[in-house]
Order: structure tokens, then sequence, then C-alpha cells
């Protein structure tokens, strides 16, 4: 059996576009709710199935003040603090942090075409993080 690694640090998410960060981030926490090895993004507006706790419009309003312009690069940049765990280490979930979002199919039209729009974006993303994992039995 496997190890599960704990993980928790900071994320800081960069491109040129805000609106596309906002969208980013809004598939992300689709993504996320089923996953078992997932990423939880603090003080974020967790995904769930009631539209009044969330939607884009939820979304996009929580992030619209955390979410900083850099002219010096020319980069919008969220910074957030993560849990997370994964399947011995955290690498996994690094690795597939953005393909994750093009590899799935949403359920609803808007949702996909956010997807679409997103693949001709480029984004980069940092992590400062504590792995940390049980040793097996």
């Amino acid at each position: 059996m496997a190890n599960i690694s704990f993980s928790f640090g900071t994320c800081t998410i960069q491109t040129t576009n805000k609106q596309n960060l906002i969208d980013f981030i809004y598939l992300k926490q689709i993504i996320e709710r089923n996953a078992f090895y997932n990423i939880e993004f603090e003080n974020i507006p967790y995904a769930v199935e009631v539209e009044k706790h969330f939607s884009h419009k939820i979304i996009q309003k929580n992030l619209e003040p955390k979410i900083k312009y850099n002219k010096d690069i020319d980069q919008y940049m969220f910074q957030v603090r993560i849990l997370g765990n994964g399947r011995n280490t955290f690498d996994y979930n690094m690795e597939i942090f953005f393909t994750s979002i093009f590899e799935h199919e949403f359920k609803t039209d808007k949702q996909n075409k956010l997807k679409e729009k997103l693949k001709d974006s480029n984004f980069t993303a940092t992590f400062e993080i504590t792995d940390t994992s049980e040793a097996e039995d």
C-alpha cells in the first residue's frame, strides 16, 4: 500500500490576463472537489453543487481583491495558502496542476467553453511547500 503524503505551504499562480486567472481557479475548484489526492486553496469557496454557495460569480467576487498586478513583469499574480495530499509525495499533484483541467469533461457548456478558452493561455505556478509522509506499518 502506498503512503499518503500531507502537504502545506503556498502556491503563486501567474498569468498575463486577470480573467483567465479567475476562470482557472473556478475550474480548478471543480476538479479538486472529486480528487482523491487533492489541493485545497485557503479562503476560496469550495466547489459544491448548490449554486448559491459556489458559482463563477462567487469565485470572481472572492478573488478580485486577492489578485495583484506586477507591472514590472506584466503579470497578474494570485498567492494562496494550500493544503493537499498526494500518493507518496505531492509531486504528481504539482505535475498535473494545470493539465487536470484540460483532461476533464465539465458538466456545463459554460464550464467547457472556459476550459477551451484557457487552452491558449500561459500560466506558471510556484509551490513553496512542506511535504510529509507517514511511514508504512
